[in-house]
């Protein structure tokens, strides 16, 4: 029981204190690291570029 209470005192707890908002917390931290990676490395950079401005130049 204490240390139920003590894991709700902590100060991110009403951000993942049910299933859908851990889920969502996972969702949105996969994302940043995705994205951070991909602007990191210039292999990446270059396709992701090329593919929104070859798709775009079509519409």
């Amino acid at each position: 029981m204490k240390k139920l209470i003590k894991r709700r005192n902590k100060p991110y707890y009403k951000m993942i204190n049910t299933v859908g908002k851990r889920i969502a917390c996972i969702a949105v931290l996969v994302l940043v690291v995705s994205s951070v990676t991909i602007m990191n490395v210039d292999a990446f950079r270059s396709l992701f570029s090329d593919f929104f401005v070859n798709t775009y130049e079509k519409y």
